[in-house]
């Protein structure tokens, strides 16, 4: 079961998919590139916990993603 969680200040959303269903993935493929577009960063957090940025494409076998709004610099 893949999941994304997208930190927004309005609180944080859960999309989740099983890659084994092909609706769901697809469902989960477009909310990635509609996220993604709109501005969010992807990064997939791999086995070892670690965050690794995404740039393009969905991985549907990936566990975990995180969208996180861009950072402000001062």
């Amino acid at each position: 079961m893949g999941k994304m969680i997208v930190l927004v200040k309005k609180g944080d959303g859960v999309i989740t998919w099983d890659p084994k269903n092909a609706s769901e993935t697809n469902t989960a493929r477009e909310a990635f590139h509609a996220l993604r577009d709109a501005g969010l960063t992807p990064f997939k957090i791999g086995e070892n916990n670690q965050g690794e940025q995404i740039l393009n494409e969905f991985d549907p076998e990936a566990r975990e993603v995180i969208f996180s709004p861009p950072l402000n610099g001062g």
